[in-house]
């Protein structure tokens, strides 16, 4: 059942959510959904279709009476999605005030109030504005001229206020201009930044746009041109402006996402220039976040998280974070990154039981980039075993593959590893000063990069033969 749609949703479910459907189901008295639903919340990953029929319907599962579950799912998944849907609803509606101005606008034209309308539609229009949607704020304020308009052709007096609205939409306009047009800078650079590695040739046949005529930049389109200018070098200066421009931007909720996103880049950053320790107050300050809990990328960030606290050698708070969210990346691309981390953590600790239950036993359904990574990990669990032989033998197997997935670090780290261990077979009595020296030029050698260097395997290594 663990494949199943409804079942993913009430298992990704936190306990808060669940006890709130259950009290709705419970309302409606909708009692079959209410055992289904126990019964999948009280039930793990190996809760077979034959045992959920049993605990809905009391009675045992035959083939012919297969539909009747299907019927439940079936009622539970339209109940799900109503229950996501308000609840995502009354959450949206929190970030976006313009919609629900909007809303009360139009109901008080039907009410022909149109004074009131347009002030609605004002207040709207300006919080669209704050929040960067200008699209949404000009639309808006068209609504509040056209309302304005209404209301002067019975009171004259009133034409100031047809006047504000239509410099509130020419404002907005400039600003979407600007806005428009430092997003395209940021794009050009990241295109720029592809092609540079991918096809040289296509950087020159990329129209530009200096002939639009902008008028003078706002805040929001700093904001745009200095992150082209970050995400071109990818050095720390260029990311620490964008970061200060970012916190004088209004607190809107898409400027507070980028931020997030810029903040989560920027620990990144100084983890792959090997600055773990500077890295990790700032991935802590993303995750301590009011809103990280509607962060949208939060599975990479957390990837890069996980990979950072291990190298400050913080091993079971890597695992606790790694705890708190494998079921949110449980169906991503990211989960076997999660996985190899983990076994490094136990690796680290020296906990061969848990290496053991969570080295996969079969590679065969797993891409051979992460399978060579993993014959690595092995290779390791037979060293740390006592087991020199297999250890050995595992790293002779991989480097024998013709063309070894996952690039020429894993390559030299592989071959590194090899002739280590073959030294320290020779010395079962303890490694002397002469093998010693042999090791540390072996993991000096020139042919592992920079990136290389901050693989796991090569840390972990350093740390158990180094100087």
């Amino acid at each position: 059942m663990n494949d199943n749609f409804v079942y993913k949703i009430i298992k990704a479910l936190p306990d808060k959510e669940v006890k709130a459907l259950t009290a709705r189901l419970k309302n409606d008295k909708r009692e079959r959904l209410l055992k289904l639903m126990r019964a999948i919340t009280a039930g793990d990953d190996s809760l077979s279709k034959a045992q959920l029929y049993q605990k809905v319907f009391g009675t045992k599962y035959t083939k012919e009476k297969d539909y009747l579950l299907r019927n439940e799912l079936r009622l539970m998944k339209i109940e799900l999605e109503e229950y996501l849907f308000e609840t995502g609803l009354k959450q949206e509606l929190e970030y976006y005030q313009d919609f629900k101005h909007r809303m009360i606008g139009i109901r008080l034209s039907h009410l022909e109030l149109p004074s009131y309308a347009a002030d609605y539609f004002e207040s709207g229009s300006e919080f669209a504005r704050k929040n960067l949607r200008y699209e949404e704020s000009i639309e808006l304020e068209n609504l509040a001229f056209s309302h304005r308009f209404k209301t002067t052709q019975l009171s004259p007096q009133l034409l100031p206020q047809m006047e504000k609205s239509y410099t509130n939409s020419l404002n907005t306009l400039e600003e979407l201009i600007a806005f428009r047009k430092s997003y395209l800078e940021f794009m050009q650079a990241l295109y720029g930044r592809m092609s540079a590695t991918v096809a040289p040739e296509k950087l020159s046949t990329l129209p530009t746009f200096d002939h639009l005529n902008t008028p003078a930049s706002p805040r929001s389109a700093q904001f745009y041109i200095q992150k082209a200018k970050a995400y071109s070098s990818f050095e720390e200066e260029d990311f620490e402006k964008l970061l200060e421009i970012a916190r004088q931007l209004p607190a809107a909720e898409r400027i507070q996402h980028e931020y997030l996103s810029l903040l989560g880049q920027y620990a990144s950053i100084l983890s792959m220039k090997g600055k773990f320790e500077e890295a990790h107050p700032i991935f802590r300050e993303v995750t301590e976040a009011p809103n990280f809990h509607r962060f949208r990328e939060r599975a990479p960030f957390y990837v890069n998280y996980v990979r950072n606290t291990i190298k400050i050698k913080q091993y079971q708070t890597a695992l606790d974070i790694i705890t708190s969210i494998e079921n949110e990346v449980s169906e991503s691309m990211l989960h076997i990154h999660l996985l190899t981390l983990k076994a490094s953590c136990y690796i680290y600790l020296k906990d061969l039981k848990n290496l053991k239950n969570i080295l996969p036993a079969n590679f065969s359904e797993i891409k051979e980039i992460h399978r060579n990574y993993f014959k690595l990990l092995y290779a390791i669990y037979f060293y740390l075993e006592g087991n020199m032989s297999m250890a050995i033998h595992e790293l002779e197997n991989l480097l024998k593959t013709k063309e070894l997935k996952g690039g020429e670090n894993l390559y030299q780290l592989s071959g590194m590893m090899l002739k280590i261990f073959r030294l320290v077979e020779k010395k079962p009595n303890g490694i002397d000063a002469a093998t010693r020296k042999k090791i540390v030029a072996l993991l000096n050698m020139p042919e592992l990069d920079a990136q290389g260097r901050n693989m796991v395997p090569y840390i972990w290594l350093n740390d158990e033969f180094g100087e």
